[in-house]
């Protein structure tokens, strides 16, 4: 867990927290400018965009580079630069060495836009022109496919959930009915697979995907799967405490969390859960946390845990105004 804790916040230093899972980095000599995810680029199916060149706002030109996660050359991304005044947009596309050039511009402040059919669309908010030459790092589009078998049978109509550094960013699907998935636009990153159907079940850690691909596609065996259960009860009564939320998230990977409630009576149940090493949460409204317990889920096996709440104290008093 350490290790993957530490993989999330070297991925967080280098390619910065965003609601996509955008990686983007700029430097201005040796410093850096805060980025934020923008759209999916539009061009032809081969991700090539045509340059327009509206009338020139001035002498200046803003020339950079275009590199992935990977640092290699970025071909054939979008390139749009927005002037903060109210002057005519500019677009041009990345070459072969991932260099830009985008002439004509004005002095003072623009919008930096890289979009592109196979990388995650990430935005600079502020780009001073004149300026040295930058360099930005954005996230290749990436994807995890495969095939789900139970017995070397297809295992249609399994749940497959993929996860990856962020939390917030979870993927949910299906397979078909030949047991096929895919899970598309993706970041560049590390991810985990869990599958379940029933009282089978399987994990698959760290899948890397970063650069151009191709990938091999993935072959899931489901075996079988353990049953984690217990029950919450008030420490000073005994009682069951009902909807409480119970969180079971792979060691590896928080983000390909199972969640359920506890009912009135306090009792809980995840089915279908694969045998490896899994964390407990819960939250209760009215209650303290607990710390989270870490469990080891065997195959076949169903492992009881009974966890027992204690009420907050509570603080009451009167702010006055001591003058």
């Amino acid at each position: 867990m350490k290790s993957w804790r530490r993989a999330r916040a070297y991925l967080a230093g280098v390619v910065g927290a965003a609601a996509l899972g955008v990686g983007l980095a700029m430097w201005f000599g040796g410093g850096s400018s805060p980025v934020r995810p923008a759209g999916p680029a539009a061009g032809d199916a081969s991700g090539m965009v045509s340059p327009v060149e509206p009338p020139a706002d001035g002498p200046e030109k803003l020339t950079g580079t275009i590199l992935d996660l990977a640092g290699k050359p970025v071909v054939a991304a979008k390139v749009i630069v927005i002037p903060l005044a109210a002057r005519a947009t500019r677009e041009t596309v990345s070459d072969l060495a991932g260099h830009f050039a985008v002439q004509g511009l004005g002095r003072g402040l623009h919008r930096l836009r890289i979009e592109g059919a196979r990388v995650v669309g990430a935005e600079l908010a502020s780009v001073p022109v004149p300026g040295p030459e930058i360099v930005v790092v954005v996230s290749r589009r990436v994807r995890v496919a495969g095939r789900v078998l139970d017995s070397g049978e297809p295992a249609g109509g399994a749940t497959i959930t993929l996860g990856g550094a962020d939390p917030a960013d979870v993927r949910e699907v299906l397979a078909g009915s030949s047991g096929e998935f895919a899970v598309d636009d993706l970041s560049e990153g590390t991810y985990l697979l869990a599958v379940r159907q029933g009282a089978r079940a399987a994990l698959v850690p760290s899948i890397s995907r970063f650069g151009e691909g191709p990938w091999e596609d993935l072959t899931v065996s489901l075996g079988p799967a353990g049953r984690v259960e217990g029950r919450i009860v008030d420490v000073a009564t005994g009682s069951g405490v009902g909807e409480v939320r119970v969180v079971l998230y792979p060691e590896l990977a928080e983000s390909a969390a199972r969640r359920t409630t506890s009912a009135e009576d306090g009792a809980f149940a995840c089915e279908g859960v694969a045998s490896g090493a899994w964390v407990l949460a819960i939250e209760a409204v009215g209650y303290p946390n607990p710390a989270p317990r870490a469990l080891m889920v065997e195959a076949g096996a169903h492992l009881e845990v009974d966890l027992a709440l204690a009420r907050g104290a509570s603080i009451a008093g009167q702010l006055t105004d001591a003058k």
